[in-house]
């Protein structure tokens, strides 16, 4: 099962996901800036999760990163700002509470731009 605190990323990201329950619970939540859109899905029963940037000139998308069974993710602000951290499969070993620090995954910023970059090898 997939760690996070849904209040803090509706907090962060600005914008109330979309909830569906056709494979388990999944959200996505969709945040949209002049020149880029990212958007995050989490199933949170399998800890299924993708991220897709897209710039506004371009269909594809810029970046694209899906890991199956991510432990979990958690908000952090500190001296690089406020952002999401995604971890990877096995970033954490045992139970994951969405406070510890991830070993390697992604991290997400959306002010004062969107951002996305990997951590830790991811």
């Amino acid at each position: 099962m997939f760690s996070w605190d849904q209040t803090a990323f509706v907090e962060i990201l600005g914008v109330i996901p979309v909830v569906t329950d056709e494979f388990g619970t999944d959200y996505s939540f969709k945040v949209t800036r002049p020149s880029a859109t990212l958007t995050i899905g989490i199933n949170e029963d399998v800890g299924d999760c993708s991220v897709l940037l897209h710039c506004s000139s371009n269909d594809s998308p810029i970046f694209r990163a899906v890991y199956l069974h991510s432990p979990g993710a958690r908000v952090v602000r500190d001296k690089r700002g406020y952002f999401i951290e995604i971890g990877a499969p096995g970033s954490f070993s045992g139970s994951y509470d969405s406070l510890q620090p991830l070993h390697h995954g992604l991290r997400i910023w959306v002010e004062p731009d969107v951002f996305v970059e990997t951590f830790g090898g991811a």
